[in-house]
C-alpha cells in the first residue's frame, strides 16, 4: 500500500484543542505563550519554561517520536535543545531567529553553504544512536510492485543506490531551509524524521526548497539554480554528483507516489531537472 503524504510540516487548517497539552503544562510547569498549531503529524504549542521561550510538541506518529529521539541524540550543538522528552511529548527550545528561506531568496549560495555546514555537524559520528527507520523502508512505496510499475527507472535506481551504500548512518530525513533555524547566531536543525542510510540522501530535500514551503518562491525550479546547487553541494560535501542527482530523482518519485495521484508540479519539475542534460557532467 502506498504511504500517506509526507513532508507537509507547515501548519494545516484547524486549531488543535488545548486539552491534550494540559497534562504536560502541569507536569513541566509551563505557561502557554501563543496559539496551538496543528501539522499532519503533531500538535505544537508555544510555551515558556520559566523565562525561557520553548515549544511543546505532541507527536501523533511514530515518525515524530523517532525524530524527537534523534534530536536529543544530536545534542544542542547541532539541533534545537531538548529540554524534556517523555512518551509523545517533546519540549524543546524555541528559535529566536529566522529560518534559511529569507537568506536563500537573497543569496542562495550562502544559504547552501549554511546547509553544508549544518550537515557536516549532523553527520558526525556519535555513539549509541537511537532507533531509526532504514531508508529501504522509507522508500517502500517506490520499491513496491505498484510503485515500480509507475516509476520503473526510479525503482531500479533506488535499489542500486541502496545496494551500493557503503557507510550508512543516521539521517535527518527532511533537511531543508525551513528546518534549519537561527538559535541566537548558530544555525541548528529541527523536525528530523529519523532515517538511516546513505549520507547523500540527506541532501536531496534541499533541492525542492524553498519552493516546497511556498511555490511562489520559484527558486528551486530554476535550471541554473539547480545546476549551481548540484555543483556546490557535491563539492562541499564530497559527494558524487551523479549519486546525488540519482537520490534527488528517487526522492521526487516517492514523493509523487505519496500524493496518491494528485498533481505535484514542483516535484515533477525537479524530477525533470535531474534527467536534463544541463545537470549532467557538471565537473
Amino acid at each position: 500500500m502506498i504511504r500517506r503524504v509526507r513532508f507537509q510540516t507547515h501548519p494545516i487548517p484547524g486549531t488543535p484543542p488545548m486539552s491534550p497539552f494540559a497534562p504536560w503544562l502541569e507536569r513541566w510547569t509551563l505557561a502557554p505563550d501563543g496559539a496551538p498549531i496543528r501539522t499532519p503529524s503533531s500538535d505544537l504549542l508555544p510555551v515558556r519554561a520559566g523565562d525561557r521561550p520553548a515549544m511543546l510538541k505532541l507527536a501523533r506518529s511514530e515518525e515524530e517520536r523517532r525524530g524527537a529521539a534523534l534530536l536529543r541524540w544530536l545534542g544542542s550543538g547541532t539541533a534545537a535543545e531538548v529540554l524534556e522528552f517523555e512518551g509523545p511529548a517533546l519540549l524543546l527550545e524555541r528559535a529566536t531567529g529566522p529560518d534559511l528561506v529569507t537568506l536563500a531568496l537573497t543569496d542562495d549560495a550562502a544559504a547552501t553553504e549554511v546547509i553544508l555546514e549544518v550537515a557536516s555537524r549532523l553527520h558526525q559520528a556519535r555513539a549509541h544512536p537511537p532507533e531509526t527507520e532504514p531508508l529501504s523502508d522509507y522508500l517502500a512505496a517506490l520499491l513496491s510492485p505498484r510503485g515500480a510499475a509507475r516509476f520503473p527507472g526510479e525503482a531500479a535506481l533506488a535499489r542500486d543506490l541502496l545496494e551500493s551504500t557503503t557507510a550508512p548512518l543516521p539521517l535527518h530525513g527532511d533537511l531543508h531551509h525551513g528546518n534549519i533555524l537561527d538559535f541566537g547566531g548558530r544555525w541548528r536543525v529541527i523536525d528530523p524524521k529519523g532515517l538511516h542510510g546513505d549520507r547523500t540522501f540527506d541532501f536531496a530535500r534541499l533541492f525542492f526548497n524553498p519552493d516546497a514551503i511556498d511555490p511562489a518562491h520559484g527558486l528551486a525550479i530554476r535550471p541554473q539554480v539547480f545546476v549551481e546547487r548540484l555543483a556546490r553541494v557535491s563539492s562541499g560535501a564530497g559527494l558524487d554528483p551523479d549519486r546525488l542527482r540519482g537520490w534527488i530523482r528517487v526522492k521526487a518519485a516517492v514523493s509523487m507516489l505519496w500524493q496518491h495521484g494528485a498533481p505535484d508540479p514542483l516535484t515533477e519539475r525537479i524530477k525533470r531537472l535531474t534527467e536534463s542534460p544541463l545537470t549532467m557532467n557538471i565537473f
